[in-house]
């Protein structure tokens, strides 16, 4: 992934954002090689600490065993950070925000950061506000490649817990790992007389690199010691967010009744 982040800095973000330097895994193939369009070198973790020094901001996508690792050193420099890994267990999720409270950092932390999903999220929760009450039952369809470790997905689980948080129960996942599908999420929503479904399609990682890119930029602005945001924070989505901005949340509740009158 951190070869499509920098290809995205490089098609969109140039004069914006600058890449300082870059770590890989031990025995990366990329290892020492230039990062495409820059003059940094693939460094190797042994060098995260001198990495650090010249950044504002860690964008990372890395195995839940890395992150697990490298959020010591990333929050002892006070160093904002990006965290797109997914997969962690309750133990690694549990050290990386410790990590994070008793420091000067602050984070994005989501399970997908492509903003069309995180939109998904949100639509998937007020679907359950709306219609878990009236009898509907819910079920969320999970695609990736075949080379995708964690099943079902952190996507998939998160859209679990929103439907839940609508009020949704016993929400039904399957999950797919076929050949070199990018990523899909199907909510369905499903009475007796018809179907309701929320689905998003990703046709390559460039969504995933530009919604962490924003969440690094967002974060300059709005970084709060100790603090962890979600995507949703930076969408305008959370809960807190539309408590705060009436108006945002009358709007999008107008735009979804009148989706359901259409309907």
């Amino acid at each position: 992934m951190g070869l499509v982040v920098a290809s995205e800095i490089a098609k969109n973000y140039v004069g914006r954002v600058k890449i300082t330097s870059a770590v890989d895994a031990p025995n990366s193939p990329l290892a020492g090689k230039l990062v495409p369009g820059t003059g940094v070198r693939v460094s190797a973790p042994s060098k995260l600490g001198e990495a650090l020094k010249q950044a504002d901001c860690v964008i990372s996508f890395a195995t839940p065993e890395a992150e697990a690792e490298n959020i010591e050193a990333v929050t002892k420099a006070g160093k904002n950070i990006v965290v797109a890994t997914t997969g962690f267990s309750e133990q690694q999720r549990k050290t990386i925000e410790k990590a994070i409270f008793s420091s000067s950092s602050s984070a994005v932390i989501s399970p997908n950061f492509s903003p069309l999903v995180n939109v998904q999220f949100f639509l998937s929760r007020i679907a359950a506000e709306k219609l878990a009450s009236l009898g509907y039952e819910f079920g969320v369809l999970d695609e990736h490649h075949s080379a995708k470790k964690d099943s079902p997905s952190g996507t998939a689980k998160k859209i679990v817990a929103e439907l839940e948080k609508g009020g949704a129960k016993n929400v039904q996942v399957h999950a797919f790992r076929l050949g070199g599908t990018p990523g899909i999420h199907d909510v369905h929503v499903v009475g007796a007389n018809g179907r309701l479904s929320i689905n998003s399609l990703m046709y390559n990682r460039a969504d995933f690199a530009r919604g962490a890119i924003e969440a690094a930029l967002w974060l300059e602005k709005n970084k709060k010691k100790g603090k962890i945001f979600g995507m949703d924070d930076l969408l305008g989505l959370s809960v807190e967010c539309q408590r705060n901005c009436p108006n945002l949340l009358s709007a999008k509740m107008s735009a979804f009744s009148a989706y359901e009158r259409a309907c």
